[in-house]
This record gives structure tokens, C-alpha cells and sequence, in this order.
């Protein structure tokens, strides 16, 4: 896992909970990650990320969560991500509802609200 965040502080805080949790291992450069914790929407989609935002769904993001989530959800989301799921929480899963518009479209315009 790599970890690109703005805030040096938020950014060892999470490397101390990626060194403790089972099977998260922080990676020594971003090419060497499976996976990529981030608070920016990446450019490209060109590896698993895992976003601490309010920003909307995009290619290679593979989870979205509130910015001040729980351990427990980031690490959850670390594995979905790693395994090639997406993670959404529990009160976010609307946008994922078959009676509602289409994901996809709900994410893509930006109108999905956590």
C-alpha cells in the first residue's frame, strides 16, 4: 500500500495502521503498491486507490470513504480494494440501489453524497 496524502501527520498516522494490521504492508514507492491511500482524486485510473474524500467516484478508485472514517473501515477498504472490490459504506450503498438511477450515472456527475 502507498500512502499520498497532503498532511505528513495524517500520513504517518495511517503508515502506523497499515504496520499494524494483518496483511497491509506499506510499499517503498508508489510502483511497487497494489494499492494507493489517497485524499485527491487520481488523474488516471491506473491502479486500485482508495479515496479519504467528499470528491466523487472516478477510474481507479476502488473505495470512498468519509475523511475521518474509522480504522476499521480504512483497513476493510484497503482489502476490498487489494482484492478487486469496491467499497462504499453501509449509509453511502444508496447510489448503488437497482430502484434508483444507474451508479454509474449518479457518481459520474458528482451528485453522490456520503
Amino acid at each position: 500500500m502507498w500512502i499520498e496524502t497532503s498532511n505528513s501527520i495524517l500520513r504517518s498516522g495511517l503508515r502506523a495502521l497499515l504496520e499494524s494490521g494483518p496483511g497491509l504492508e506499506p510499499a517503498d514507492s508508489p510502483a511497487d503498491a497494489d494499492v494507493v491511500l489517497r485524499e485527491d482524486v487520481p488523474a488516471n485510473g491506473d491502479r486500485a486507490a482508495v479515496l479519504l474524500t467528499d470528491a466523487r467516484l472516478r477510474s481507479g478508485v476502488r473505495a470512498i470513504l468519509p475523511r475521518h472514517a474509522p480504522a476499521e473501515q480504512i483497513v476493510a477498504a484497503l482489502h476490498a480494494a487489494a482484492t478487486g472490490l469496491v467499497a462504499v459504506p453501509l449509509e453511502s450503498s444508496r447510489v448503488l440501489s437497482t430502484n434508483g438511477p444507474e451508479a454509474s450515472e449518479v457518481l459520474h456527475r458528482g451528485n453522490w453524497r456520503p
